[in-house]
């Protein structure tokens, strides 16, 4: 028993107990309080646990951490999703994209004012044809979410055939689809809520430029200092992001070194 009055052990035993040790303190004394076990303020429940340190920290459970879903090479996992965008015209659009889980490059996209399995099919056999042409090519993980476009016998028809696997996200896979989802967040915050479109000609227009732009000139975070066209090209294939960092740190060093500064700080 903790070095402490009879009485007051009473009052607040109950953080000690086994069957209470996944509760808030707050809980613990109100159902002590309620039950008439206890005449002390929740304050003072607070004050004596830090006092005393009954209970250093509280047994919460954590939600367990899933692996994201990662590719080891480009055209390995594909990511296709759709985001609805209302023009001024209160025209409702809906982007339709193919994205390689490796490099982040868009592999095909369309924008119509439906939600259709073939326009989905278009688009798989429009990335298809830009990443490999006419060449075989080994199977390809689709992702997806469950949406109709997506779950539905006319693209699982389509896909057996073409040497894809669709898989449904969070119903197949762990997984969710975050990746497609997050380039869309980025499309619309750094580029399409920027502008004001007036219509679906207008919203062609500025999505084929932001695609350029995200494709071939924008860094992208998860690629260090590469933009996707650069990773998927194989462009720097042979040089890691990590080693030309640390060259960078030892030539900032040597620098440092070699150069002195004269100018005197003030206080």
């Amino acid at each position: 028993m903790p070095r402490c009055g009879t009485i007051l052990w009473r009052n607040i035993h109950w953080l000690s107990l086994s069957e209470f040790s996944h509760w808030g303190i707050h809980s613990i004394w109100a159902k002590a309080f309620k039950e008439g076990t206890t005449h002390l303020s929740k304050l003072a429940w607070y004050h004596y646990n830090r006092l005393l340190e009954i209970r250093k920290s509280s047994k919460k459970g954590k939600k367990p951490k899933l692996h994201p879903l990662r590719a080891e090479s480009v055209n390995q996992i594909w990511h296709a999703d759709i985001t609805v965008f209302k023009t001024l015209d209160g025209i409702k659009h809906y982007i339709y994209t193919v994205m390689d889980n490796y490099s982040r490059f868009i592999h095909s996209w369309r924008i119509d004012t439906v939600v259709s399995a073939d326009i989905r099919i278009k688009t798989i056999r429009d990335a298809i044809a830009n990443a490999f042409g006419n060449e075989s090519f080994d199977e390809i993980q689709l992702v997806t979410d469950g949406g109709p476009e997506n779950d539905n016998l006319t693209v699982k028809d389509f896909v057996r055939s073409n040497n894809v696997n669709h898989t449904i996200a969070l119903k197949d896979i762990v997984q969710s689809n975050s990746m497609m989802e997050a380039f869309y967040r980025t499309t619309k915050y750094q580029c399409l809520y920027l502008k004001s479109i007036a219509d679906g000609h207008q919203l062609e227009i500025e999505f084929e430029n932001w695609i350029d732009e995200y494709q071939y000139q924008k860094p992208h975070y998860a690629l260090g200092i590469y933009a996707p066209f650069e990773i998927i090209s194989g462009k720097y294939k042979n040089e890691s992001f990590l080693e030309r960092m640390n060259t960078a740190t030892r030539n900032r060093r040597e620098i440092n070194k070699n150069v002195s500064c004269k100018v005197k700080c003030s206080e």
